[in-house]
């Protein structure tokens, strides 16, 4: 890994920290706010570390080989159509009387899908 890389995955790592260090934060702060004018954009403020985040992600996979961009892509690949499938079987659920989940599990089951698809995709199973 150069230089480039390693600052990219520092970056990555510092902001999803932030990110995953601000959400208990900004829950608990709009909750004992109640119903004041300024509480729905706290919401926006997970955006910034996102942001930044994605924004080295990007980086990072630009100075990829072609080997490791292949195993990304089958990574992603797997995860979306893992996902995908999930969540049909999920909405289905939901009609059949199962209670509906929140949205924010959404991000957290693709991430996980997507990781267990670089390792298949990185031992070479597909």
């Amino acid at each position: 890994m150069d230089k480039r890389q390693r600052d990219d995955s520092h970056i990555f790592a510092i902001t999803l920290a932030g990110y995953i260090l601000l959400l208990p934060v900004i829950y608990f702060v709009a909750r004992s706010a109640g119903r004041q004018s300024w509480v729905p954009l706290l919401g926006v403020i997970p955006l910034i570390p996102g942001g930044l985040a994605l924004f080295a992600a990007v980086r990072f996979t630009r100075v990829l080989n072609p080997q490791q961009r292949a195993i990304l892509l089958e990574g992603l690949i797997f995860g979306f159509g893992a996902s995908g499938l999930v969540g049909l079987v999920i909405g289905f659920l939901q009609n059949a009387g199962l209670p509906s989940l929140s949205w924010i599990w959404v991000l957290p089951v693709l991430a996980i899908f997507w990781l267990i698809g670089l390792f298949l995709a990185s031992r070479s199973v597909f």
